[in-house]
């Protein structure tokens, strides 16, 4: 049973196929695994030719002109100022003063164009053996109600709503359904137990009660949805935060990362369209978890901007590629931690498709003094000033944490905590997080690099 919980708080502060093994467009290697212009097909090689150097020059030169061409693909409740607000880095402001609706976006704007009855969301259960297809209309339909028990509770545009459910579609429901009334929420990993859910929720500046069912407070999830009235799109500033993304804490407490509404769409729909070749019938499977960034970008916001199926599913012992000849896969693209060979000659051989990683960066490779890593270089990869739309707009109540974490070791870059190599031909490999790199007289040897000599040599 799915239970409705409130959570207490005061106005204003709070109320509740990919393969995710953290992978950038443009990066092109799996442990020294070099990919050919010839290996790099499909929707991707669009874009690593003529189409991808006019593009990015476009970005780099002349985002006024860019960006707002992709923003047109969204509907707008009000236009921006300016495309770009760039005086107060780090804090760049990407379309500010412009307003928008992510929900309307990925949901009533496919309704009203006629596309009601085709399928929103596929949910394949092996669990439960429960097969569900939900259509746009029916997405409509439950996400507004529940955005309309979300109103009913006093929540309002801009408080916190967290949200802790498994990979079922009412976690979806319930992300639009925040969006849908403009307020923030935080989405926890269903892996975490009590004591980092407490955290986050803490942090958060919201509190709940006992798991057990308490009457007043908690709500059979069904029966508050069905007889709740439908609430409104309500648009929001572009700059105002979409949601908020804990992350896992593994080296520290967990970091609040806050996605702007409007940037991270525009990034979304591009990435998806642009970088992943995915077409208007298309079905998407991004086996992730939707409490992960992949989850949030790739389940559920990117797919529906798009107006395409995603798939909720698990396969953990990838059965699905051998049983099925899956004649109508494309491609594979793997993100998250780097690709050991083991896993992606695993990939290859299940699904027979052109496995392609990616990293979501455009990066320069620095030295600890912060020049510039020579070719073939070990170093730190780190991105150049502004970030694009889309990247994270702050740590939420933390900014001279962002600033200090992020930005103050290489002043004008973006550190991402990556190391790796960038080659002469622009191909770039990245190898391991930085505090995985080990220093011998002087000398950096990332872990990952060791690793793979151990595992190719003939007598392992």
């Amino acid at each position: 049973m799915l239970l409705l919980r409130r959570l207490l708080a005061s106005r204003a502060h709070a109320s509740l196929l990919w393969s995710p093994a953290s992978w950038a467009a443009g990066r092109r290697h799996c442990h020294g695994r070099e990919l050919t212009h010839k290996q790099w097909r499909g929707p991707r090689s669009r874009i690593i030719g003529a189409e991808y150097r006019e593009a990015y020059q476009s970005a780099s030169e002349e985002p006024d002109a860019f960006w707002p061409d992709v923003a047109k693909n969204l509907v707008w409740d009000r236009k921006w100022i300016r495309v770009i607000d760039d005086y107060n880095r780090p804090f760049t402001k990407w379309f500010p003063g412009g307003e928008i609706s992510v929900c309307y976006n990925a949901v009533d704007r496919h309704v009203e164009a006629g596309k009601g009855d085709n399928v929103a969301i596929i949910y394949d259960s092996p669990v439960t053996n429960v097969i569900a297809k939900i259509t746009y209309k029916e997405l409509k339909d439950q996400v507004s109600r529940l955005a309309g028990v979300l109103k009913k509770w006093g929540i309002r545009k801009g408080d916190r709503v967290i949200i802790y459910m498994p990979m079922i579609p009412e976690t979806i429901y319930a992300m639009l359904a925040c969006s849908r009334i403009g307020a923030i929420h935080s989405l926890v990993f269903g892996g975490f137990a009590a004591k980092e859910l407490a955290v986050r929720i803490n942090h958060a500046q919201a509190s709940a009660d006992d798991i057990s069912m308490t009457p007043g407070r908690d709500e059979v999830w069904q029966e508050a949805v069905d007889l709740a009235e439908p609430a409104d799109c309500v648009p929001i500033e572009a700059m105002e935060p979409l949601y908020i993304l804990y992350t896992s804490g593994t080296t520290g407490l967990p970091k609040a990362v806050v996605r702007p509404a409007g940037g991270h769409a525009v990034n979304l729909l591009y990435t998806l369209e642009k970088v992943y070749g995915v077409k208007d019938d298309d079905v998407w499977w991004a086996a992730s978890d939707l409490g992960w960034v992949v989850g949030h970008s790739y389940i559920c916001y990117a797919p529906l901007l798009k107006g395409i199926t995603t798939v909720l599913y698990e396969d953990p012992e990838g059965q699905l590629g051998k049983k099925f000849p899956g004649k109508k896969l494309r491609h594979l693209f793997l993100a998250g931690e780097r690709c050991d060979q083991e896993t992606l000659r695993w990939a290859e051989h299940a699904f027979g498709v052109p496995t392609l990683d990616n990293w979501w960066q455009t990066v320069k490779v620095l030295l600890e003094d912060g020049l510039e890593a020579a070719p073939n270089q070990l170093g730190n990869v780190a991105i150049r000033l502004p970030m694009p739309p889309g990247s994270l707009s702050t740590l939420f109540r933390a900014d001279d944490v962002f600033v200090v974490k992020y930005f103050e070791k290489y002043p004008g870059y973006y550190d991402t905590m990556d190391t790796g190599m960038l080659h002469k031909n622009g191909y770039v490999s990245i190898f391991s997080r930085s505090d995985d790199v080990i220093n011998v007289a002087g000398h950096r040897l990332s872990t990952s690099q060791i690793e793979e000599v151990g595992v190719s040599h003939t007598s392992g």
